[in-house]
């Protein structure tokens, strides 16, 4: 791990790989690479408005082997379960959700005009 005391200013892309490489072998390498982006992102957002570095030691960490996993959708008959123990107005909101294909939370942020 990296000393509390240590400036971000001195980070090296080795001390970047060491975090990022433990954080892959206690969660995985998806986390890893998650950790990444968001830390090169804040490391960016850090050379525009903070005058860091230019070098951005997270940018130049490879990023780790991860498994891509499918998003599950349940089969139908389990959807018509749901429908049958859900309130009528979570009925509605399921139906819909069925027939327009829309995410969730696009269904929840809609507006009528």
């Amino acid at each position: 791990m990296i000393p509390n005391t240590k400036l971000v200013t001195e980070l090296t892309v080795t001390d970047c790989l060491n975090v990022l490489k433990h954080r892959a072998e206690e969660v995985s390498g998806s986390a890893a690479n998650k950790d990444r982006k968001n830390l090169a992102a804040a490391w960016t957002w850090g050379v525009k408005y903070l005058g860091m570095p230019k070098d951005n030691p997270f940018a130049a960490v490879d990023k780790f082997p991860a498994k891509q996993q499918g998003k599950y959708v349940p089969p139908v008959e389990d959807f018509w379960k749901a429908y049958d123990v859900a309130r009528p107005k979570d009925q509605v909101f399921l139906l819909t959700l069925l027939h327009t294909a829309a995410r969730r939370n696009e269904l929840l942020t809609l507006t009528w005009g």
